[in-house]
């Protein structure tokens, strides 16, 4: 009888851990990097939908739908900057990357040196790794 008792109460524990989880996957919160409204976004997957709503343009949707299926994000990161008046300087991704390159671009935008002066929007790297995604300058330097 105790056996059963403590198979039973395991049981009952698995599915509300499986529970939780899967409530906490279909309903996500997060902060749209596009443009520079940073609108708060929630996300709510059912089977075959996902309802985006937050955002302030369309751009917020995909962006949305590239984090939550995709396993894209926006890359940020810093380069060597030289004769400036810092010594490195922030860049973005122009889209979404791929998260599986993150980790090789991130090291590859690290040891890039840019030579002040750079204008904001300034293209840094050109199709990083083959993927059609620009790196570009998220500050202007004289």
């Amino acid at each position: 009888m105790i056996i059963t008792y403590y198979t039973h109460f395991f049981e009952l524990t698995i599915c509300a851990i499986i529970f939780l989880e899967v409530n906490i996957v279909n309903d996500v919160a997060m902060i749209c990097k596009i443009c520079n409204l940073s609108c708060d976004l929630k996300v709510e997957k059912n089977i075959n939908t996902l309802v985006v709503t937050g955002n302030k343009c369309g751009r917020g949707y995909d962006y949305a739908k590239s984090q939550f299926e995709n396993g894209e994000t926006l890359l940020t990161a810093r380069c060597i900057l030289l004769n400036g008046s810092m010594g490195r300087l922030p860049v973005i991704s122009t889209k979404p990357f791929p998260a599986y390159l993150i980790d090789q671009a991130i090291s590859i935008i690290r040891e890039t040196q840019v030579s002040a002066p750079v204008e904001k929007g300034a293209i840094i790297i050109e199709n990083l790794l083959h993927t059609g995604i620009n790196i570009i300058s998220q500050r202007r330097v004289v």
